[in-house]
């Protein structure tokens, strides 16, 4: 009995079920502003042929573009969600599924919600500090105005009946 060459079997022996996915980045309920995320990812299987996600419960489905994050310990699969899909999807939270597909035709996904926050652009610090000073001088300079006028009308009382008293007296002598 001699040796068989030149067939060989790459299928599993045994195969175990869809694929798991497992998230590195980003976490569970994390801020996201509006540059798309980054997202790393450990498929565990034996290898994946097809990695693809949703943003929208599987309605549209996209490709994930990746390159492979080695570590000590497992093969991930890194890169960003499509900047485009990303812009598109509304502020709040933000369920993003992925899916893996091994060679046989299983197809498992996980998924993890995050929340898309843009903050509203600000007024530049050296424009609120002016604003400040501004109202604060226009408050003083209000106030100042409003004594003066008032000291003017004591004044304008005073000579008034200074002026009625005057005339009495005058009367009288």
């Amino acid at each position: 009995a001699g040796a068989v060459s030149g067939n060989i079997d790459y299928l599993p022996i045994a195969e175990d079920g869809a694929p798991s996915i497992i998230f590195h980045q980003p976490s569970a309920d994390s801020s996201i502003g509006s540059n798309a995320p980054t997202v790393v990812i450990r498929v565990i299987d034996t290898t994946p042929v097809e990695i693809w996600y949703s943003l929208d419960g599987g309605l549209h489905n996209y490709t994930f573009r990746y390159v492979d994050v080695i570590s000590y310990t497992y093969i991930a699969y890194g890169g960003n969600v499509d900047q485009s899909v990303w812009d598109a999807v509304p502020q709040g939270a933000v369920t993003i599924t992925f899916y893996a597909k091994d060679v046989v035709g299983n197809i498992g996904h996980e998924q993890i919600s995050v929340v898309k926050a843009i903050s509203s652009p600000g007024l530049p610090p050296e424009l609120i500090v002016t604003i400040t000073v501004i109202s604060v001088v226009s408050i003083v300079i209000v106030i100042f105005l409003l004594k003066l006028v008032y000291i003017v009308i004591i004044l304008w009382l005073l000579i008034r009946v200074g002026i009625l008293i005057g005339l009495r007296i005058n009367i009288l002598f």
